[in-house]
């Protein structure tokens, strides 16, 4: 297009029409054909770009998990029933059952029978959307030795805003 406007200017000087017109013709045809090839390339260029911007989040995601999974503190997961979906090796140590031994098990496996009804009431406290945040209380691990811990459990939100389960740290 600079060359256009050049041409404009040396018409004034020197009256070439046909050149100027050639040069709009040629500018034309150029500009319409990038106008066509765009589409076809731009695509290419924006999945570069998403495919880059998921490898960051794939990336963030991993360190997370790490992060979770080296922790000394027992993290772990469960659905709204309170069937334990994810279990670290933190959880492994403080409770002694490994995660073969527990996951898809209730939250009950870990409480000492006079405790039992509590864990309802904190879930209900979590479904409501509340965290409950350093709740002292007594668990049972698998040798059976009563433990005193102070626990954080946290709704875990889909992408609707809906709780689909529970983090416990």
């Amino acid at each position: 297009c600079g060359a256009t406007h050049f041409m404009e200017v040396w018409t004034l000087w020197k009256p070439d029409y046909w050149a100027a017109g050639g040069l709009k013709l040629v500018t034309a045809v150029a500009s319409v054909t990038t106008a066509l090839l765009l589409p076809t390339l731009l695509k290419p260029a924006m999945i570069l770009m998403e495919k880059d911007r998921l490898g960051r989040v794939e990336a963030k995601q991993l360190l997370l998990a790490e992060i979770v999974e080296s922790s000394d503190d027992a993290i772990f997961s469960m659905t709204p029933d309170m069937a334990i979906t994810s279990w670290n090796r933190g959880a492994e140590r403080i409770y002694g059952f490994t995660a073969e031994e527990v996951l898809g098990r209730p939250l009950t496996v870990l409480l000492p029978p006079e405790r039992q009804d509590e864990s309802s009431r904190l879930m209900e406290r979590i479904a409501r959307g509340h965290a409950v945040e350093h709740y002292e209380t007594v668990n049972k691990p698998k040798n059976g030795r009563l433990i005193h811990i102070s626990l954080t459990m946290s709704p875990i939100k889909d992408a609707e805003g809906q709780t689909s389960g529970f983090s416990v740290t």
